[in-house]
């Protein structure tokens, strides 16, 4: 068994690649819309990367607005026609992935389709596992070199 002492220190240092990955039109969960409050299940991939969030909004599989949020958090709403009912305001937990809209009236079935940016972490033991041997990662840290 490889323990970490050995990948620090061995042949095959233990390096932590760092980046980003895109995630376009992912579909959320379905909200019931039965309230003013739609609540979704959190987003695939965490942590989301604050400022790289846009949306469609559907209501009842008809889209009715498109959403951008910025990096400090405010949901930017376009209305897709003259809707009736539509969201007001929304928030994002980029840690977990949740969002959550305000509506102006209960919207019924309602849902996302979501793109965005999240950060991720990848070891030298996970890169070979997973078959990525391209170094293509905004920084890396030899644990050897750091004194661990």
């Amino acid at each position: 068994m490889t323990t970490l002492h050995d990948l620090a220190f061995g042949d095959d240092f233990l390096t932590l690649y760092q980046g980003t990955q895109f995630v376009q039109n992912e579909t959320t969960s379905t909200d019931s819309g039965v309230g003013s409050v739609s609540v979704y299940a959190p987003l695939e991939h965490t942590p989301v990367l604050a400022g790289t969030t846009t949306a469609t909004v559907y209501c009842q599989n008809t889209a009715i607005q498109t959403f951008v949020v910025s990096s400090g958090g405010t949901f930017t709403f376009q209305h897709i026609a003259h809707p009736t009912t539509y969201a007001t305001n929304g928030s994002l937990n980029c840690d977990t992935g949740e969002i959550t809209l305000q509506w102006n009236a209960p919207p019924g079935a309602n849902y996302l389709v979501v793109s965005y940016e999240f950060n991720y972490e990848m070891s030298d033991a996970d890169r070979r596992r997973c078959g990525v041997y391209r170094e293509s990662r905004k920084e890396s840290f030899n644990w050897a070199k750091e004194g661990f």
